[in-house]
């Protein structure tokens, strides 16, 4: 689901060595890999002593990641490069020897480990043909996705709207000893003091925004349910002073009642037939929410979205459905994998005929177009079927109006190639058209030192409507630690 990429410095000519810096990047490329060769130690030595002549004269250079190589890729034929062969660069800024760098086919220069190499490539004459210095930031101090908002009209439903999203990243609540996902960059970044530091900053966030903006609706992806995280191995899991996990969804339903100064309810849970899955609902002051939880056998997890909305504008809570999208989502060789898994989708409906619909996508940006978007559509004509034989249980007549369907989440779609939607009910009729206003913002992640707030290589974070009155904008962050 996710692509292990490293990065690391050049070694130094002490012979004392950085360690590397690791990351991945949601989706994958394919590279070319080839065994390397040697160039001669005289060359070397002559081009090193230039090379740190020049090198303190680099500088972060001023392109976006994928044209960051552009120069050297109109100049590689010096070095008589073909795509994917081995770069016989004379000196790489302080090592004397030649160590079969590879020259990648964006220009990039990895090493034999297909580690991204800093520093600097110069000829025979001086002339510096490759410089990449290492980045400073500055990155995120919440989550490695950023939160966003939009504004937007409902048929029949006075006023505009506002509706948040955010994925707090389910590693950043556990604060295991070693991260290991694609958050581990990010991570690895925090203050050793407090683990989950980063956690707690995406919940004053999204106290902030939600009070400040006042928020008619928030979807939150990638949390967890505290009472399901396993506190035995230490290593996996960061406790409080009396050996307790405080976190999952509930510390942030926590922090709302907190901030609006209101009583949390008590919560009632509603497991599913097969017990894989469940629904927990509660109130505070003017909102609901629905947390729903998937059980996934193979890391005994329990990966949970929240959804959290305003009653008195968007109606009270009747019924709600969820499912794994993993379970049926087909891959990329047509079959269903585990590693998909995990997924939740979940829809809640109102009494005001409003369908609040949270996702979590499968991680295969390339299947957005030809398997997400029936995915979507398969999910939402069982919401409807199900939704409505809840709802007649309780003698509540269901009218399902797609233009009252709000579609937000983490689609990981990196490539941004969702832009818009079309929904029917099972009749296929009453079609509505949910979409964004202009170019959606790049949202993530934060997982490698290129990676900074202000250069994050993909989209996929959206809120999708019948009627948006704004443009997805971004939420800015506000600290606690």
């Amino acid at each position: 689901m996710l692509s292990d990429r490293s990065r690391k410095k050049p070694q130094p000519r002490t012979g004392s060595r950085t360690q590397p810096r690791t990351g991945s990047r949601k989706g994958s490329r394919s590279r070319s890999r080839s065994s390397s060769s040697s160039s001669s130690s005289s060359s070397s030595n002559s081009s090193s002593r230039s090379s740190r002549r020049t090198s303190t004269m680099s500088s972060v250079l001023p392109e976006p990641y994928s044209t960051r190589m552009f120069n050297y890729k109109n100049r590689r034929r010096t070095l008589k490069n073909k795509r994917g062969e081995v770069c016989k660069a004379q000196d790489f800024q302080v090592n004397d020897n030649d160590d079969g760098y590879r020259l990648d086919s964006d220009g990039s220069i990895k090493d034999s480990q297909l580690q991204l190499v800093y520093g600097n490539i110069i000829d025979d004459t001086g002339t510096v043909l490759y410089s990449l210095q290492e980045p400073t930031g500055p990155y995120s101090k919440t989550s490695d996705h950023k939160f966003i908002m939009v504004q937007l009209n409902l048929d029949d439903l006075a006023g505009h709207f506002t509706i948040g999203s955010a994925n707090t990243g389910w590693e950043a609540d556990i604060a295991p000893e070693i991260p290991t996902g694609s958050e581990a960059f990010l991570l690895n970044k925090q203050d050793r003091s407090d683990k989950r530091a980063y956690f707690k900053n995406s919940i004053t966030t999204i106290v902030y925004h939600f009070i400040e903006k006042r928020m008619d609706a928030f979807f939150i992806q990638e949390t967890n349910d505290r009472h399901r995280v396993s506190t035995t191995d230490r290593t996996k899991v960061t406790l409080n002073l009396y050996s307790k996990f405080e976190g999952g969804y509930q510390s942030i339903n926590e922090a709302l009642a907190s901030g609006m100064r209101v009583t949390l309810n008590e919560e009632e849970t509603t497991y599913t037939p097969t017990d894989e899955s469940y629904y927990s609902t509660s109130t505070f002051g003017d909102y609901s929410y629905v947390a729903f939880s998937v059980k996934v056998e193979q890391t005994a997890a329990y990966p949970t979205v929240l959804t959290i909305w305003n009653h008195n504008r968007l109606g009270k809570f009747v019924a709600c459905y969820g499912e794994d999208m993993g379970k049926s989502f087909r891959g990329v060789y047509g079959t269903i994998e585990p590693k998909n898994y995990g997924r939740p989708i979940l829809c809640v409906h109102t009494e005001h005929g409003v369908n609040l619909v949270n996702i979590q996508a499968p991680n295969e940006p390339s299947l957005v177009k030809s398997e997400l978007y029936s995915a979507i559509k398969t999910f939402l004509s069982n919401a409807e079927t199900n939704i409505e034989d809840m709802a007649a249980a309780k003698k509540i007549e269901v009218i399902w109006n797609p233009k009252l369907i709000i579609l937000g989440g983490d689609f990981n779609d990196a490539k941004k190639s969702m832009r818009q939607i079309t929904i029917t009910d099972y009749q296929g009729k009453s079609p509505a058209c949910l979409h964004y206003i202009d170019e959606a913002p790049f949202t993530c992640c934060t997982e490698t030192p290129h990676n900074t707030l202000d250069n994050l290589p993909f989209g996929g974070d959206y809120i999708l409507a019948n009627n948006p009155v704004t443009p997805i904008t971004i939420l800015d962050e506000h600290f606690r630690y």
